[in-house]
């Protein structure tokens, strides 16, 4: 009992000492406390913000880390779509052809004008081309025009020959279709005699084969190629019969 009297009247003694200066001046020691307060409760404020904004600024590192890396995947897939598609191309062969249509004009002695329509065929694709028609693949028309309003008022329709009849009995032939290896070239040729002084629409159009068909998914597909020439008026003088 002794020993714990003399702990409790030594506590005692142990507060009133600590608590005799605040005694002293409460208001000084009240400010003093809020004042600690305030401190503590701005270090955590001030902490807590700087967790914030370090959290944030991270979050806005990682987004645009992520769009770089999303920007560049958009990149690798467009190239890789790019060789997948020249693979393809290099495997199924590509189809591409070039045609030029070239027209030589020469006055004939009636007043009209003969024309010698040369078109250029080449394959340039990776697949060798059968171009097909039911009996030629060029048409001239003869175009009546106002402004830019063009309309036919007439048609002309020559025929590519292989072979002309030589002998009365004989027929000559034509060709309704064109094969050409890849790269080769071969030129069409044509002849028309047409009225002079006039407007002229050349249109070449074959059909493509049933392969060339078959790789357009389900669309027509068309070779053709087309020119205007205009006819100047022949000033040849018309050939006349001499008289004895």
């Amino acid at each position: 009992m002794g020993e714990d009297n003399a702990q409790s009247h030594a506590s005692r003694g142990f507060w009133k000492t600590f608590i005799k200066p605040f005694k002293a001046n409460w208001t000084e020691s009240i400010h003093f406390v809020l004042i600690a307060v305030g401190i503590l409760v701005s270090g955590y404020w001030a902490y807590h913000t700087f967790d914030i904004l370090g959290r944030k600024e991270t979050a806005e590192n990682s987004l645009l880390k992520t769009k770089s890396d999303l920007h560049q995947a958009k990149l690798d897939l467009n190239k890789t779509n790019l060789e997948l598609k020249e693979l393809k191309e290099k495997i199924e062969g590509t189809i591409s052809s070039d045609i030029t249509i070239d027209v030589q004009k020469h006055p004939l002695n009636n007043g009209n004008t003969g024309l010698i329509i040369n078109v250029t065929i080449k394959n340039n694709g990776t697949q060798d081309i059968d171009m097909k028609w039911e009996t030629t693949p060029i048409n001239i028309y003869k175009a009546a025009h106002s402004e830019d309003k063009i309309s036919s008022k007439k048609l002309y329709k020559p025929y590519i020959y292989r072979s002309l009849k030589t002998k009365p009995k004989e027929r000559s032939v034509f060709i309704n279709n064109l094969y050409l290896f890849v790269g080769a070239k071969k030129d069409l040729s044509f002849f028309v005699e047409v009225e002079s002084d006039n407007l002229y629409f050349i249109a070449f159009e074959a059909d493509a084969d049933i392969k060339t068909q078959e790789s357009l998914n389900g669309k027509t597909g068309t070779w053709m190629s087309s020119k205007y020439i205009f006819v100047e008026e022949n000033k040849k003088p018309l050939h006349s019969a001499h008289t004895h």
